[in-house]
């Protein structure tokens, strides 16, 4: 299984974007974790000036327990950066699972829609 993740750091407005395109499983731990220890022991991430850190995970439809605790671990290292943590997601699921794990006492959550989404949505002619 490839793995999707990105990263732009954005100096302007002190952002650091992780962007996960697969679903957080057991299955894919292992290798999203080590794409994101790479992208956060990198000089560029170490020596950057970010205040956010931004988790977009709207590519991602599920989530489970090891996907949780990737979610953890990164708000605990945000933490200690320090940072605020925020994620962006489209998944009604993963959004219910956030929301009952109260991840959103911790950061700042935003579902939001892609276009696959709003193109299923809209009214057929």
């Amino acid at each position: 299984m490839i793995i999707h993740i990105a990263h732009v750091l954005d100096p302007e407005t002190k952002t650091l974007r992780i962007e996960i395109g697969n679903d957080l499983l057991s299955t894919t731990f292992d290798k999203i974790v080590a794409g994101i220890d790479q992208i956060l022991g990198s000089d560029e991430v170490k020596k950057g000036p970010w205040s956010l850190l931004l988790l977009d995970l709207t590519q991602a439809k599920l989530i489970d327990s090891m996907g949780l605790n990737i979610i953890v671990s990164l708000i605990k290292k945000a933490q200690a950066h320090p940072a605020k943590i925020a994620a962006r997601i489209s998944s009604p699921t993963i959004h219910r699972t956030f929301l009952f794990t109260r991840l959103e006492k911790y950061m700042e959550i935003e579902l939001v829609e892609t276009e696959a989404q709003q193109a299923h949505q809209a009214p057929q002619a």
